[in-house]
């Protein structure tokens, strides 16, 4: 059976994976922030903000969810593992090639101007990501020790003590819903860095029970998550937008909806990380679903019975995902011949 060997190619120069781990946390906190992924989740975390956790609390928690789960997670994770470089390039390439059809189906342009910013934000990652043969980029754990501490310095210190410490007069639960959701936001991006880790993107597919199960999981929410995409643009369609930064959530959260199928399938053939790819969709999946258990009777929410099953189909398509893949050989080993992906720089070619 075929699958992607990790060779030099998918691994940054020392200097690159600096420069890529530096330019991913500033684009991840750029979004977090002045992209209002953090925020809009922020404000709807029980006990919500009153002005927000009413009738559109489920269009804030969408927006929120689809930008920290498919961009800020996956630019988190870079943070700590460079050689997802070109995985992360396809993810962010993916979620905003979602934007097009979903403008058109909402008659939304300014939609693409979002799409067009999530296009360029892949740029930065792209180049430093490309490959190279240099030196031994120094000591592995501490570096990675160092990025982490980093991250929660610039991450989750900066938005904290900015302006979720001192939201008490106006969001009385924010100090607290602001620490515990960007805490949980840096421990997911490391998970998801850490279960990425034998999963090394593009290549062909490999056709094996990891990526079998993917497309199985995949398939039954097809249908599901399309109609509720249908709902989104169709509304959009018919109502007064709902804003951020100038982009209505409605055609916003249809984009999203439509990226959780994709980005699976685009893995599985070959474009993307099937784990990053599958991770990611299925938090998404879990998110949204305990959101609308949470506003079962607002606009956008899956309401309660389809809620649960979005958490079922979340975890599914989260498990499917890190099922292990199977080498050439054919063995049941995990994809990568059990390689770190640092090897290639320093030389070594053969598995360990």
């Amino acid at each position: 059976m075929p699958t992607t060997r990790l060779t030099a190619a998918s691994v940054p120069t020392a200097e690159r994976a600096t420069f890529l781990r530096a330019v991913a946390l500033v684009l991840a906190l750029a979004w977090s922030t002045v992209g209002f992924a953090t925020t809009d989740l922020w404000v709807v975390i029980p006990p919500g903000h009153p002005l927000f956790a009413a009738d559109e609390a489920m269009l804030e928690a969408g927006w929120g969810i689809y930008l920290s789960c498919l961009v800020v997670l996956p630019l988190l994770a870079l943070v700590l593992r460079p050689d997802l470089g070109r995985a992360v390039v396809t993810q962010l390439g993916v979620v905003a090639a979602c934007t097009v059809p979903v403008a058109a189906l909402s008659l939304d342009a300014a939609l693409l101007l979002f799409g067009a910013v999530l296009a360029v934000t892949a740029l930065p990652v792209a180049w430093p990501a490309r490959e190279g043969r240099r030196r031994r980029p120094g000591d592995r754990r501490r570096l990675t020790v160092g990025w982490a501490a980093a991250t929660l310095a610039v991450f989750a210190g900066l938005p904290w003590g900015g302006f979720m410490r001192t939201s008490g007069d106006y969001y009385p639960a924010g100090s607290r819903n602001g620490a515990i959701l960007l805490l949980a936001t840096v421990a997911a991006a490391w998970l998801l860095a850490a279960v990425s880790r034998r999963r090394p993107s593009g290549g062909p597919a490999v056709r094996d029970r990891a990526t079998t199960a993917v497309l199985g999981v995949v398939a039954l929410g097809a249908a599901p998550w399309l109609v509720y995409l249908w709902h989104l643009c169709s509304t959009a369609r018919h109502v007064d937008s709902y804003l951020t930064n100038g982009i209505d959530h409605w055609p916003a959260q249809a984009a999203g909806t439509l990226a959780v199928l994709a980005l699976p399938v685009s893995a599985v053939l070959g474009r993307g990380s099937v784990r990053l790819a599958g991770a990611t969709a299925g938090l998404t999946g879990i998110l949204l679903g305990a959101f609308s258990l949470l506003y079962q009777d607002v606009a956008a929410s899956l309401g309660s019975l389809w809620g649960a099953l979005a958490i079922a189909w979340g975890c599914a398509l989260s498990g499917a995902s890190l099922l292990p893949a199977r080498t050439r050989s054919g063995a049941g080993a995990p994809a990568g011949d059990g390689r770190d992906p640092m090897d290639a720089v320093r030389g070594r070619t053969g598995p360990r």
